[in-house]
């Protein structure tokens, strides 16, 4: 078994925190490490040397569907590229994104707290991710995650500044 073995998150838990589509682009590119059970009833990790989903397998909803009840992965027969079901798939996102789950993480550090929408983070990278696609080397606008995050990062700043610009109210 790979690195990937041990501890994870359900697949259906983690992409009620983070955009679907950004945890699919992740997974394709091999970024975020995963386990699964196969149609055998074996573990594998996506880092064993094993048979992985081949590249374009995760990013599409429409060909690959995540059942979020039962946790299984699968393909579509009719459309390529094809691997077998998944069946419980954990993702193991490095330390650095857990870490706030960790006893003392949520110590204050003192300064302002961030004030962001993360519903309107969120329907913001699905609205750009739908309008233009997947990311593409062959698209100068839209080639790398680092362009999707700027696309977003001024409206994430300027709803920021405009909560921080409001004057703090004063119960009576």
């Amino acid at each position: 078994m790979g690195k990937a073995d041990g501890e994870g998150i359900p697949l259906e838990e983690y992409i009620k925190d983070w955009p679907e589509s950004l945890v699919r682009g992740k997974l394709d590119r091999g970024e975020l490490p995963y386990t699964w059970t196969d149609v055998n009833g074996h573990r594998r990790a996506s880092d064993d040397g094993g048979p992985q989903p081949p590249k374009g397998w995760w990013p599409r909803p429409e060909f690959t569907t995540i059942n979020r009840e039962t946790g299984e992965v699968r393909g579509n027969a009719l459309v390529g590229p094809h691997f077998p079901r998944m069946y419980f798939v954990k993702v193991c996102p490095p330390a650095a994104v857990t870490n706030a789950e960790e006893p003392g993480a949520d110590r204050d550090l003192g300064g302002h707290s961030p004030v962001v929408d993360w519903e309107m983070v969120d329907q913001e990278v699905y609205y750009l991710m739908a309008y233009h696609g997947e990311f593409s080397a062959d698209d100068p606008e839209w080639n790398t995650q680092a362009v999707g995050l700027s696309a977003v990062s001024p409206r994430v700043s300027r709803e920021f500044l405009d909560a921080e610009a409001e004057p703090a109210s004063t119960a009576p």
